[in-house]
């Protein structure tokens, strides 16, 4: 908790195979956060998952299908590059405090 929000944090060991269990942690953490949580910020933690994908047409870097799926839902899912840098504690905190920018630090 900081502030007047709360972030609720599940970690899942899941991979792109996975497809259908994805959907379902996506729409339990949301539900349950929502559910429970006054101005709660659903956290997904997935390290199996990329956070980012590079755009065939443009070449910039973009969030992953899984990281789009879940931000549609209102859930933040954080990928491998969240636990590979060490600045897990960084973003949690951009998400707490609402910034739009929570992880672009993170674009290769």
């Amino acid at each position: 908790t900081k502030g007047m929000s709360s972030l609720f944090i599940s970690a899942k060991n899941v991979t792109k195979k996975d497809a259908q269990y994805l959907k379902y942690v996506i729409y339990e953490i949301s539900l349950l956060a929502d559910r429970f949580g006054i101005n709660a910020k659903p956290v997904l933690a997935m390290p199996a998952i990329e956070q980012f994908q590079q755009n065939p047409q443009t070449q910039a870097w973009e969030f992953s299908k899984e990281v789009k799926t879940a931000y549609k839902r209102g859930v933040y899912l954080l990928g491998k590059e969240c636990f590979n840098k060490d600045v897990l504690g960084e973003v949690l905190d951009r998400i707490s405090d609402g910034r739009d920018d929570w992880c672009d630090f993170l674009k290769k």
